[in-house]
């Protein structure tokens, strides 16, 4: 059974954990569905959150119209105070204040569930910063709002806007910069590109412990430190990352201690290539996590086949010829069924994922490799072809200019019987010698009448 305490209760807090908390009321089975209700419920109550605690009452198909009103009243109050401290900074045009109070706004807003109004206060605030490292921070709070609204292009702009300035501020804003492209860059499906962003802020966080000390770095608010080398892990091995990436990564001494099977994962499929103790460590550990995940669930069939064809093709790379039916036992049951064995080969064939000589026999049941004529070697041929086809045609151009030059004609027997004599069934030209190719070479001179000369012709 999914564990809600450890995957999302004690790593996360405000709105993303009750987004996860929904995400998983609707996706997950009816057991973990009844016990991620009641808590999704009673955290919404503890903040306010109207919005969600609506959702939650929904699903549960019970309401409390008592408390949303007392709630929405109490909210209302609390933002006219911020107002007012808002109205006063303004009065007294200090940049400083009206910053701090549009922050305050959009906090209240992000934990009251109006995540429009929070995303507008946040921009505003960042109008009034007066530094680099109060641009960063407001930044930040605009990319965490923007990435609960799911609203990617602004994560996209704001995330390279503040790429100018990573060299300038804090180990932390670069961390948390990495980890909102790495979740852009999913949503876009560039998994490529995200695995990337989620390696680089493992690598990041690394740093920072090193020179920090015991201080780790973590973003709660979005994605826990786990989920971070649990994302980087699992994209590396779905993407196209290589082998010795994903090596240098499982070695690691530090970068998958959170996750220690992601390490054996990782160590089983590309040091030891062992396929189907990969797949069945990913079904009992991994997958029932990834596939509840906020970000990842909505990828994580794709990201499945994507490792299904990825060790298909590292299997591939060692052979000349294997049977099928040996693919499949060697892979298993649930990384090839046997069933799908074929049909998976056929669509790597198509797609060209595999590499150009293969060839499947489906009378046989055999995937084998055909010697396929490399590029230099089908340059060289046409070459000899074009020169070959060069030098004859000027040959034949010669011998014909010469036949002009001489006034001669080659006439065949059969076409001056069929047609009338002549070139192209024409008579030679009066006074031309005439060669006739069925006949003696001894030369014979035969005026023509009414001749055509060649050179009319063109």
């Amino acid at each position: 059974m999914f564990d809600l305490e450890a995957s999302i209760i004690s790593r996360y807090q405000g709105e993303a954990r009750l987004q996860r908390l929904l995400w998983v009321a609707t996706e997950a089975s009816p057991d973990v569905r009844q016990a991620a209700l009641p808590l999704a419920k009673e955290y919404a109550q503890h903040l306010g959150n109207i919005r969600r605690f609506q959702e939650t009452c929904h699903l549960l198909q019970q309401n409390d119209d008592a408390w949303v009103n007392h709630r929405m009243l109490q909210n209302r109050q609390d933002r006219e105070i911020l107002m007012q401290r808002l109205s006063v900074a303004q009065a007294h045009l200090n940049k400083e204040a009206i910053r701090v109070a549009y922050l305050a706004l959009a906090e209240h807003d992000t934990q009251t569930g109006e995540l429009r109004e929070a995303l507008h206060s946040a921009v505003r605030a960042k109008d009034y910063c007066t530094n680099r490292s109060h641009t960063a921070v407001v930044s930040l709070y605009v990319l965490q709002i923007a990435l609960y609204q799911q609203n990617y292009k602004t994560v996209q702009d704001y995330s390279n806007k503040l790429q100018h300035i990573l060299n300038q501020v804090e180990t932390a804003v670069k961390y948390k910069v990495l980890i909102a492209t790495g979740l852009e860059r999913l949503a876009a499906h560039e998994y490529t590109s995200a695995a990337n962003k989620f390696v680089e802020a493992l690598y990041c966080a690394m740093e920072h412990s090193s020179v920090e000390g015991n201080e780790h770095l973590s973003w709660n608010d979005v994605l826990a430190p786990e989920d971070v080398a649990l994302f980087a892990a699992f994209l590396s091995l779905a993407a196209n990352a290589s082998r010795d990436s994903l090596i240098q990564l499982a070695e690691h001494p530090e970068a998958l201690d959170l996750i220690p099977i992601a390490r054996e994962i990782l160590l089983q499929f590309a040091q030891r290539t062992n396929y189907k103790a990969t797949w069945q460590l990913l079904e009992q550990h991994l997958f029932p996590a990834l596939k509840l995940d906020l970000y990842l669930g909505l990828h994580f069939e794709t990201l499945k086949q994507h490792i299904r064809e990825k060790c298909l093709l590292q299997y591939w790379k060692s052979y000349e010829r294997v049977e099928l039916s040996a693919l499949a036992e060697h892979m298993g049951p649930g990384l090839v069924p046997p069933e799908q064995c074929t049909d998976l080969c056929v669509s790597l064939i198509q797609r060209r994922l595999f590499p150009t000589d293969t060839r499947i026999n489906l009378q046989d049941g055999v995937l084998v490799r055909v010697p396929v004529e490399s590029v230099m070697e089908k340059t060289q041929r046409r070459l000899n072809s074009a020169t070959e086809r060069t030098l004859n045609d000027t040959y034949a151009m010669m011998i014909r200019l010469a036949c002009v030059d001489h006034n001669l004609v080659i006439a065949h027997s059969h076409g001056r019987k069929q047609r009338g004599g002549g070139w192209a069934g024409l008579a030679p030209a009066a006074g031309s010698v005439v060669f006739d190719e069925e006949k003696s070479d001894e030369e014979v001179e035969e005026p023509m009448e009414d001749a055509i000369n060649p050179e009319d012709l063109y």
